[in-house]
């Protein structure tokens, strides 16, 4: 039988009754009422009187959440518990939530704005924030492969020299070898004419050359 001496206590005099509490776990198995959800719960060790079956009640408990109650779904009228960090849930899932706050008609509207949008962009109706189409390809790379009479190779970008991506004239479009590249000649901070644009290009690949010849 376990006694008093038996259990080894701390510096700190420990009261009668709370030694008397700690003397009826020890040993033993049970069962107790979580003070958070209000759920049956086993001991899984032996321990002191436990008063939360887990951590997260524990934590609920400590930052005074509400505590989850049955409420009916405005959604499709199913009765569901709330998650204990969102008190005024109304739906029982993010299905319901859409149902309701979308029209029936909502997927088939987005749909036709949004085709609505790409055509205006592929005839050069749209707002300017995206590139032409042509047959399906991007019109500056088609006028760009024309010029160069040949495909472009993997990696190569086409500029637009005034940045106005609705402008595919040939003059302004210049073939780049990378796109980091093209990525310095947009973050220069000033605009640049085309032939400002294919002489640093030219100037950038006679160093990369010259980089790469080894030393004498």
């Amino acid at each position: 039988m376990t006694t008093r001496t038996d259990i080894k206590t701390s510096t700190y005099p420990i009261p009668a009754a709370a030694l008397d509490d700690r003397l009826a776990f020890v040993g033993t198995s049970g069962s107790g009422v979580c003070e958070s959800c209000k759920n049956t719960f086993m001991f899984k060790r032996a321990r002191a009187p436990q008063r939360y079956c887990s951590r997260q009640c524990l934590g609920d408990a400590k930052r005074k959440l509400p505590r989850p109650t049955e409420r009916t779904c405005q959604g499709c009228g199913v009765t569901f518990v709330n998650h204990p960090k969102k008190p005024a849930q109304r739906f029982c899932r993010r299905g319901c939530a859409l149902k309701a706050i979308n029209p029936p008609d909502h997927n088939a509207k987005v749909a036709r704005a949004s085709a609505v949008a790409r055509g205006n962009t592929q005839r050069g109706r749209g707002q300017g924030k995206a590139y032409r189409k042509l047959n399906g390809r991007h019109e500056h790379r088609v006028v760009a492969e024309s010029i160069l009479g040949r495909p472009l190779r993997r990696g190569e970008t086409v500029h637009h020299a005034d940045e106005d991506r609705a402008n595919n004239t040939p003059g302004n479009l210049v073939v780049l070898s990378s796109q980091s590249e093209h990525a310095e000649l947009h973050f220069t901070g000033s605009k640049q004419s085309a032939e400002q644009v294919r002489k640093r290009v030219v100037a950038t690949a006679r160093t990369k050359a010259q980089r790469k010849q080894p030393n004498d």
